[in-house]
């Protein structure tokens, strides 16, 4: 998905300088419609609303710098720079890329194929980080279900309350629990 957004932002960029410059080739139905003489007029014109959509595309769906190297590290370990890479990956990419049995693996075979034939810590490490952008957005959603305006009166010893109990794999033993309560009865 993000090298279809890549793409799609890349043709954007294409179109406003194609546009701005009156060349409607990938827009045969304009090319056809408008007057030649008015091409360079009415491509200045859809150009500035290209650049309008590439600004409202680029605050919506832009990677950060580390987000874009976790998705390169993924899809081809052989273009990163370990030195961009998180720390506790660094020398397995070296290790990695260095590794002649590796690079011909990669582009012999499919990244799912290539990822179960590395040594299954490197795999997990690498695979991690974004187990790690789950947890987060998952707490972040549990949390902001959990503050709304209808529980506002939540306070923040309540809301940590809350949160360590929401994401906790644990599960209660009730049974045990209810086994150990004892009952006060009166006379």
């Amino acid at each position: 998905m993000c090298a279809a957004v890549k793409a799609f932002k890349m043709k954007l960029k294409l179109f406003r300088s194609q546009l701005s410059k009156g060349e409607m080739c990938h827009f045969p139905t304009c090319a056809q419609c408008i007057p030649q003489h008015k091409h360079a007029e009415l491509g200045e014109k859809y150009a500035k609303h290209i650049i309008l959509l590439t600004e409202e595309f680029d605050r919506r769906l832009t990677l950060s710098k580390e987000e874009d190297v976790q998705l390169k590290l993924i899809e081809d370990p052989f273009s990163v720079d370990p030195e961009e890479v998180p720390l506790d990956l660094q020398l397995e990419v070296i290790e990695l890329q260095c590794s002649a049995v590796y690079r011909n693996k990669h582009r012999e075979s499919s990244l799912q194929d290539f990822y179960k034939s590395l040594d299954n810590e490197v795999a997990l490490k690498t695979f991690s980080i974004f187990g790690r952008t789950y947890i987060c957005e998952q707490t972040f959603s549990i949390m902001n279900m959990n503050k709304n305006k209808q529980r506002s009166s939540l306070t923040d010893d309540h809301l940590e309350d809350i949160m360590k109990i929401s994401t906790s794999n644990m599960t209660p033993e009730c049974d045990k629990l209810v086994a150990e309560k004892r009952c006060n009865i009166s006379h």
